[in-house]
């Protein structure tokens, strides 16, 4: 991957470098990531040449500072529009390390933890994303409202302005929608969540601590966070039987979880398109079907 001259330029001026080291790194399918070496320090950079990126830079970062009081999440050392030429974010680097049962202990304590924040309304007060998809502020005092037209609506919008969607499968979307208000809980307060906590979001520090980042944090359910973690796998049995020492698991998971996998299954198709398009036509159907419909 070729460094962008025009954040090499600008991170040399912010940093009063002109000796700068820039490796790639890992950065998921959005932006553009990089490690960022001076002479005694070093940074993890993203950078998007989307001039509109700054926006969702913008609520990484008040994601970050959302939940930095309750678990560990990087700090922030620069955020800025390129203008014409892009956005770049800059944090700390953590160089990883291995993901052990210790790791995976303090994982579900800290989940625990974050779920004992909580709020009088379900939703988020301010716009936000989840990776590209806008969330305007959404909130209610009633959970099965607020999934729907906070959390799945947004992603459903971009879905039908690309016409993903064929006629029957927007029937079954159909179906499935009018069986939410009956399938999901409404018992719980809102509790404050990472909003999409698959395990990539999830990383491993070199003393073995999570490092909790690219949050999305609405106000809902728990079990949210939960459904994301087992949709793409990678979450240790230990980190599951940590969390439940504080929160232990409710009747009727089972069909929740598929219900709450929409969230993140709809927002890739919104993204992607037709690869996450059979996972949740499939996900629809076991819905409907696990629920007698």
């Amino acid at each position: 991957m070729m460094i962008p001259d025009p954040l090499r330029i600008r991170l040399e001026e912010v940093l009063n470098s002109s000796r700068l080291s820039m490796t790639p790194a890992s950065g998921g399918d959005i932006h553009q990531a990089f490690i960022v070496n001076t002479d005694d320090q070093q940074f993890f950079v993203k950078f998007n040449p989307d001039p509109m990126a700054i926006r969702i830079f913008e609520s990484e970062t008040r994601g970050l500072e959302e939940l930095a009081p309750w678990v560990l999440t990087p700090k922030i050392h620069g955020l800025e529009s390129l203008q014409d030429q892009g956005a770049y974010l800059m944090m700390d680097y953590y160089p990883a390390g291995t993901y052990s049962d210790a790791f995976w202990e303090q994982a579900g304590q800290d989940l625990a933890r974050l779920h004992t924040r909580t709020s009088s309304l379900f939703g988020c007060a301010y716009p936000s994303y989840l990776g590209t998809i806008p969330l305007e502020s959404y909130q209610s005092s009633q959970w099965s409202e607020t999934y729907i037209n906070g959390y799945l609506t947004p992603s459903m919008k971009v879905i039908r302005e690309k016409s993903v969607f064929d006629s029957k499968t927007e029937e079954l979307w159909s179906r499935v929608e009018d069986r939410i208000p009956y399938l999901i809980l409404d018992d719980e307060p809102p509790v404050l969540l990472h909003g999409d906590l698959w395990s990539g979001n999830l990383y491993c520090t070199a003393d073995e601590q999570p490092l909790w980042i690219d949050p999305s944090p609405r106000y809902g359910h728990r079990e949210v966070d939960l459904a994301m973690t087992t949709l793409f796998g990678g979450f240790s049995s230990s980190f599951y039987s940590s969390y439940s020492r504080h929160f232990k698991e409710l009747d009727g998971w089972s069909i929740r979880e598929k219900i709450y996998q929409l969230y993140p299954l709809l927002a890739h198709v919104a993204m992607f398109g037709l690869a996450y398009l059979d996972q949740t036509i499939h996900t629809m159907k076991k819905i409907l079907e696990d629920s007698g419909n």
